[in-house]
């Protein structure tokens, strides 16, 4: 097993010896706090979920686009996270429609907000200030 394999994903088995622990798991990732190229290349979803509620403005600022990256690590890795309120589904519909996002995708529908201290739980799932492994649910 190694970083360096020939195909896209690969299996793997941590032993960690002193807690007599075995880890076996299909992903392990590290969460950069740069931006990956492959998603500055199309930055729609950053600008997307940069917003600060669902009837907030698009920005495309560099440090719009950098909390965009942040909030779209949480809502893709952590299910049932306290970093969002969801919103039900007359309150989201009824925000789409007053959107200044539709042209960014699903219409303007953002059925979430972001609460105050959402940058902590970013923090955590980065990790140590080197960036940490992390085996997302």
């Amino acid at each position: 097993i190694g970083k360096d394999l020939p195909i896209g994903f690969a299996e793997v088995a941590f032993y960690i010896r002193p807690l007599r622990t075995m880890l076996v798991t299909d992903l392990v990732l590290s969460v950069p706090t740069e931006i990956p190229d492959i998603i500055a290349e199309d930055p729609r979803g950053l600008v997307f979920h940069a917003r600060d509620g669902p009837t907030i403005a698009p920005d495309a600022s560099a440090e719009a686009l950098a909390r965009g990256w942040r909030r779209i690590c949480i809502f893709a890795l952590l299910f049932g996270t306290t970093a969002i309120d969801t919103q039900n589904v007359v309150e989201a519909t009824r925000d789409a429609f007053s959107s200044q996002a539709k042209d960014l995708g699903w219409g303007g529908y953002l059925p979430c907000n972001y609460r105050e201290r959402w940058e902590d739980t970013f923090n955590a799932l980065r990790g140590t200030d080197d960036g940490g492994l992390l085996v997302p649910p």
